[in-house]
């Protein structure tokens, strides 16, 4: 009886015991878990530098309040005190692995991470260049002299009364009193010669400061006496920016030369309209000659329409912690690019897509086209350029943007002239770039279309009259003051003047003075440092560069500091800032490269200010007063 009743107290017993552990284990499964709030998933700092890992970092707990003061942190290598801790050894590329970790007091846990990154130590900061107090003086020219500045053109001033002057970048033919001055008396020429045969464009860039007429020759500079080979006469020319343009056609006919004069007629002719004035300045920003050779006519050399399956003809990756893939829809028989996620770091080239161009082989200087439509799910930015599969940007035969709007269906489209000759060409889509809140999409692309119209357009010259572009002093460059800049109004065939832009100074300020915008970032650029005359950098070296700048109108634009210019584009990158707002106050950026550069480099501090934006705003006039150049040398 005794042996019944012990076993029947030992089973009361263990069923005590197993109800109190399941009373207790139903407590934890209701206890909410902390939560840590601020740890980075990344942190730099440089070796000697103490660090506050707890630096903003707070726990929370819905049952136990504020657990901050419970924080704990560790990692190898490192000794936290009241988690502080002052690397001595550089870790730039492993870095240390620190552990968050903080209990609530039913024993629950969170933990976070945060990667330590540890730059070698350097020294005080010292200025290596200061940029300041530019200044390029205005220069009245003489007549029928010609001028390095000029770019080899010779204005021609006579009867008339006034002057011509290179002032804020541009070429000033000021007529205070016309008098009795034919056409051929107030003149801007330039002598082309071993010009092959065929058809040509004479472009020039111009306003007036009241309405008046203009006339455009090219005349046959090989011939004895009076002979063109074209024209065009009394062209309107009013206050605002106006592109003037001359077709001729050189043959084996009665236009059988290969020298010509341009010439841009800015006095009264015959036939010129009574209401032509007697004082005028006409401004001219820039000239242009392009060479057309061949038939216009199209050749289809791809057409894709995405009937069936296509396996190879759009590809897609991703990178910099973007993901995306490609699906062929066969129902509305086209390809999709699925967006999963968009990049943590990197840019519009961490996601490109490739539109192959099969059989395909492009020609430098020939003119293609394409077209395809593109529909995308939400708004999608970036780049859209036509390059070699392999090689990328260093075979390069286009760059253009792309700007594609929320569930819209867009014929995206252009004809352009092969930059570089291209065995493996691919229309590649740069899209790492999302709109504000987006973080997925869809982008269908249908129909293309690759084309060569068999036409060969060419550049003869480029005339930009910046005295501030290359200020020459007969020894060379002026390296106190390496500035060039960039227009890119220069596409054949265009009616618009996109990009179009003057350098100058003023009151001691770098002026650069947007006359009309360009939705390409690098149709307006302004570069200090190019490749003749590059900013030096020491190696082993920290840098930082600060700008003074202020605009007429409040813009953003990219600044790329410190690019190295010997490179690759891409490889060459040192430190790239996107959409620096510019006030209409001065405003003072700052630009910190993050590594230290090991080995010295030419680079280029490059600003470029083409956005649709910019574009729309018309006018921008930017000044910058101050550019000065900071290093910090390594130590150790």
């Amino acid at each position: 009886m005794k042996k019944v009743f012990a076993i029947a107290l030992a089973a009361a017993l263990s069923l005590t015991v197993f109800a109190g552990c399941g009373e207790k284990e139903n407590k934890h499964e209701n206890n909410t878990d902390p939560e840590l709030v601020g740890v980075k998933a990344e942190a730099t700092v440089m070796a000697g530098e103490e660090f506050d890992a707890l630096e903003g970092v707070t726990a929370t707990d819905a049952e136990d309040g504020n657990l901050t003061s419970k924080i704990t942190v560790s990692a190898e290598g490192l000794t936290f005190q009241n988690g502080k801790t002052t690397p001595t050894e550089p870790s730039e590329y492993v870095g240390y692995s620190i552990l968050y970790s903080v209990k609530d007091s039913d024993g629950a846990e969170a933990t976070a991470y945060c990667q330590l990154f540890v730059k070698p130590a350097a020294g005080e900061e010292k200025t290596l260049k200061s940029y300041t107090q530019f200044n390029v003086a205005d220069k009245t020219l003489e007549s029928d002299k010609t001028d390095a500045s000029l770019d080899w053109w010779t204005p021609h001033f006579a009867v008339a009364e006034g002057s011509v002057k290179l002032t804020q970048g541009a070429i000033v033919f000021d007529v205070t009193d016309r008098k009795d001055a034919g056409d051929g008396d107030i003149l801007f020429s330039r002598t082309m010669n071993d010009l092959g045969k065929g058809r040509y464009e004479f472009l020039v860039w111009a306003k007036s400061s009241v309405k008046t007429y203009v006339n455009m020759i090219p005349k046959d500079a090989a011939a004895e006496g009076w002979k063109t080979v074209g024209g065009e006469y009394n062209k309107e020319l009013g206050t605002g920016l106006t592109l003037l343009k001359c077709s001729f056609v050189l043959d084996e006919g009665d236009n059988n030369t290969s020298s010509v004069e341009l010439r841009l007629h800015m006095g009264k002719d015959g036939s010129a309209p009574a209401d032509m004035p007697n004082a005028y300045a006409i401004t001219i920003y820039k000239t242009a000659l392009y060479y057309i050779t061949g038939s216009d006519s199209a050749q289809t050399l791809y057409t894709q329409n995405f009937d069936e399956a296509a396996a190879d003809a759009v590809a897609v990756s991703a990178g910099d912690g973007a993901a995306a893939t490609t699906s062929y829809d066969a129902e509305a028989k086209a390809q999709k690019v699925n967006i999963t996620s968009y990049p943590t770091s990197g840019g519009v080239w961490s996601i490109k897509v490739d539109v192959a161009l099969p059989g395909v082989t492009l020609e430098k200087g020939a003119q293609y086209s394409y077209s395809m439509k593109v529909t995308a799910e939400k708004a999608q930015g970036g780049e859209l350029l036509v390059e070699s599969k392999t090689l990328e940007a260093s075979a390069r035969a286009n760059f253009g943007d792309l700007a594609l709007s929320a569930g819209e269906t867009t014929t995206v489209e252009k004809t352009f002239t092969a930059g570089s000759s291209v065995s493996d060409p691919v229309i590649r889509f740069q899209i790492g770039n999302a709109a504000e809140g987006v973080t997925a999409n869809t982008i269908t692309i249908d129909e293309v279309r690759f084309l060569k119209t068999d036409e060969k357009t060419e550049n003869k010259f480029n005339s930009y009259y910046a005295n501030a572009r290359r200020v020459q002093k007969g020894e060379g460059f002026d390296t106190d003051y390496p500035i060039d800049f960039y227009n890119g109004s220069d596409e054949f065939g265009s009616d618009k003047i996109p990009g179009l832009a003057t350098v100058y100074t003023e009151n001691g300020n770098l002026v650069y003075d947007v006359l009309q915008g360009s939705a390409t970032d690098w149709h307006s650029k302004l570069v200090i440092g190019f490749k003749e005359n590059p900013i030096p950098l020491e190696g082993n070296s920290y840098y930082t560069v600060r700008i003074k700048i202020k605009a007429s109108k409040a813009l953003s634009c990219p600044v790329i500091a410190l690019h190295e210019i010997d490179t690759d584009w891409d490889m060459g990158m040192v430190k790239k800032a996107e959409n620096v707002a510019i006030g209409t106050d001065w405003t003072e950026v700052v630009l910190t490269v993050d590594e230290a550069l090991l080995a010295g480099k030419n680079c280029e501090l490059l600003f470029q200010f083409g956005s649709q934006a910019l574009s729309d705003l018309g006018e921008v006039k930017i000044e910058i007063s101050e550019i000065t150049i900071l290093q910090r040398k390594l130590v150790g």
